[in-house]
């Protein structure tokens, strides 16, 4: 699902919209905005790459698919809208795995630690 750029002219009922950022948030508001203005724009997304948590895997992860300098652990790409995303890993940690150890679950998100 994108925001297209047809070209040509519109109907009369069409909304218009300046950028396919404004009708992704507009018409599309349930998906991942950078997501959503990517793929109408003819571009790869590659995430975000603030911090998502692993309920499964007991730590944050990053909404990216592919490791790099910057991301760390990937998790993935994060399709929809309503993920809470965070800063970093401390901040995913206190909000969404507060029952851990904070330091151990800051560990479990860092892929270098040997804990």
């Amino acid at each position: 699902v994108t925001c297209l750029q047809p070209g040509g002219l519109a109907e009369s009922s069409t909304e218009l919209f300046a950028d396919a950022e404004a009708c992704c948030e507009s018409r599309l508001s349930y998906l991942n905005v950078g997501l959503c203005n990517a793929t109408s724009n003819g571009a790869t997304y590659t995430g975000s790459e603030e911090w998502i948590v692993d309920y499964e895997n007991t730590r944050c992860v990053q909404d990216c698919d592919t490791t790099t300098a910057t991301c760390v652990l990937p998790g993935g790409i994060i399709e929809d809208s309503s993920t809470k995303t965070y800063a970093d890993a401390a901040a995913c940690c206190a909000a969404k795995l507060s029952y851990l150890d904070t330091d151990l679950c800051e560990s479990n998100s860092n892929p270098a630690s040997n804990g």
